[in-house]
């Protein structure tokens, strides 16, 4: 079979750091660690007041805040988990980073 010089063929061992995207090659298979459940409840319960204090934040999203409490309730859904990650990154961020104590900025 001739080759066709205007297709790029990617080799197997490449395609582990692909990124996935709409009608291409698939990436990895990805794999939730057993301990994922577990180690994300007790984060919460760690540093709840922390988030609460960033969801009561007034400059907080109330698009955001109420998808994010619903879930921290136990009333799950894609946009309150993402919104409790968000809280995390800026919690961590600002530990990182001089720039103020955190959920100073608001989610």
């Amino acid at each position: 079979m001739p080759q066709n010089e205007d297709l790029l063929t990617l080799p197997d061992d490449w395609r582990a750091t692909l990124h996935p995207r709409r009608g291409g090659a698939p990436g990895p298979p990805l794999e939730l660690a057993p301990d994922a459940a577990a180690t994300v409840q007790q984060w919460v319960k760690e540093t709840r007041d922390q988030i609460d204090h960033l969801l009561g934040n007034r400059r907080s999203r109330p698009d955001l805040v109420e998808p994010a409490r619903a879930h921290l309730e136990g009333k799950a859904n894609p946009q309150g988990a993402d919104g409790a990650r968000v809280v995390r990154r800026r919690r961590d961020g600002a530990q990182a980073h001089a720039g103020g104590p955190p959920g100073s900025s608001g989610l």
